[in-house]
């Protein structure tokens, strides 16, 4: 921003609340630069989960739960809903506030994503705006998807998922395997960082740092941490 959106004149910058900002000398204006929110929806539908095929970018042709920004003249819910049916042509219903979380990090710019579980309730399910495809995963069959936060949600989703499916008829636990333990190859990764970057303390690890960090096989120990550590971080 060049010149003060208040009195035109050009902004210069200033300390103010322990940050160096743009402000006006002339009228006082200080520009503070917030993060904008946003909606996610994760639209539970025939047994998986709801995911678009993005058309544009960022992470252009990977799928991703529908989602994006709230308009100045809606609520969080109503946004959510307009942009399930937008991005997927499905009417949905707000089953619950799944969980908010935050991205300082972008892209493009930082902001806060409200996550909220939904049901079909009307529609057809196709790609609509900002999708080249519009189709329902399975638990088993889910992407990597390109966003921090989808891919945090998802891991929350399934953790619950997971749960509910423990409890067996009449409460009962139910034992069941989440993973197969063998020798980590080679091949494997880049989906072992990719699983790591799912708890929140490893969000700033790089694939470099990574590679330089673990060997191969240490890496497979990490995985398996992870998935513990990812079991007991993620609240219901």
């Amino acid at each position: 921003m060049t010149y003060c959106p208040v009195c035109g004149h050009n902004l210069t910058t200033r300390e103010d609340g322990g940050r160096i900002r743009q402000a006006c000398a002339n009228c006082g204006y200080v520009h503070y630069v917030n993060p904008v929110p946003t909606v996610g929806v994760v639209i539970e539908m025939d047994g998986g989960i709801v995911l678009i095929k993005r058309n544009r970018p960022p992470h252009k042709g990977m799928w991703a739960l529908p989602s994006g920004y709230i308009e100045a003249d809606e609520s969080a819910e109503e946004g959510a809903i307009r942009e399930a049916e937008e991005e997927t042509g499905l009417k949905v219903e707000i089953l619950e506030l799944a969980t908010v979380n935050s991205y300082p990090e972008g892209p493009p710019q930082s902001g806060i994503m409200i996550f909220y579980r939904a049901r079909p309730v009307g529609g057809e399910l196709h790609a609509g705006d900002d999708a080249d495809d519009a189709q329902v995963f399975l638990p088993e069959d889910l992407p990597l998807l390109p966003f921090r936060t989808h891919r945090e949600m998802i891991a929350q989703w399934l953790e619950r998922r997971a749960k509910a499916e423990q409890g067996g008829a009449n409460g009962r636990h139910v034992e069941r395997a989440d993973f197969i333990i063998r020798p980590a190859e080679l091949s494997d990764a880049q989906q072992i960082m990719a699983l790591l970057h799912l708890i929140p303390a490893n969000r700033d690890l790089s694939a470099t740092t990574g590679a330089k960090s673990f060997s191969v096989s240490a890496r497979a120990r990490a995985l398996r941490c992870s998935w513990r550590k990812l079991a007991n971080s993620h609240r219901s």
